[in-house]
């Protein structure tokens, strides 16, 4: 099992690179810091190095946030080249840090415009993932794993189930889940709904209430959520996904939950 620390909500701006933070994230004993994509795509060769010095020996198996708001996934305003331009980009980067997931929230890119309905919503970011990204993602050999947003940040596919059924439907072996425990927890989702999509997460973000870091412990949604991934012998990855904190002492709370 690797532990992760998401970088994005604790940086200031957010989703931006903290060399200092990532210091941290590997003082206070994570395997990897969790980075959003397009951090590296706005940052400089200068500020990517100091980031990779900062990691020692780490790799950051997994990435959120692959696609800017600037950059639409459905609606009339998708551009094919200007994806294309964006990833060849940024996924030559990532590959250099050992990403192997790049997870597909990106609440403003997949937001549906006024007067789109979400079955003409669903189809067409269906064939914008087969079409424009799930190819270039392939060729660098890496997969998407689809993220269920909160129905407050996104008004297309936005729990762990209707995401699961997307997935399976889209049918593509690079195209898989995450599941972010804050986003279920804001939905109001039941923690048995992660039971059936299990095997196809390979990325969990946990946050608690407005993004906190635990300290105490786990709120007794997390821990079920927690208990019924164990159960199922989950064992790849897993990130918090917070604001700054005790970093360190969470680290310990969720290895005692795992354990």
């Amino acid at each position: 099992m690797r532990f992760g620390f998401c970088t994005g909500f604790a940086t200031r701006p957010r989703f931006t690179l903290d060399v200092p933070l990532v210091g941290r994230i590997r003082r206070a004993g994570y395997d990897f810091p969790d980075f959003p994509v397009m951090a590296f795509d706005s940052a400089t060769k200068a500020a990517r190095e100091q980031v990779r010095e900062a990691m020692g020996d780490s790799v950051c198996p997994a990435a959120c946030n692959l696609v800017p708001a600037s950059l639409k996934l459905v609606g009339k305003e998708v551009d094919g080249g200007a994806l294309a331009a964006y990833l060849s980009r940024v996924l030559p980067i990532m590959a250099s840090f050992g990403v192997q997931h790049l997870v597909l929230g990106s609440a403003r890119s997949r937001m549906l415009p006024s007067g789109m309905g979400c079955r003409e919503g669903k189809a067409q970011f269906g064939n914008v993932l087969k079409e424009y990204l799930l190819p270039v993602v392939r060729s660098f050999g890496m997969d998407i794993l689809l993220e269920p947003l909160n129905r407050v940040e996104c008004n297309l596919l936005n729990t762990v189930e209707e995401c699961a059924l997307f997935v399976r439907e889209v049918h593509q072996p690079d195209l898989m889940l995450m599941a972010d425990l804050y986003h279920m927890e804001a939905n109001g989702e039941r923690p048995e709904t992660l039971q059936d999509a299990m095997p196809l997460i390979h990325h969990p973000h946990i946050a608690g209430v407005g993004r906190s870091l635990p300290t105490d412990g786990f709120d007794p949604y997390l821990r079920a959520c927690i208990r019924i991934a164990k159960a199922s012998g989950y064992d790849e990855s897993i990130s918090y996904e917070t604001v700054d904190g005790d970093i360190q002492g969470a680290l310990a709370l969720l290895k005692a939950m795992w354990s």
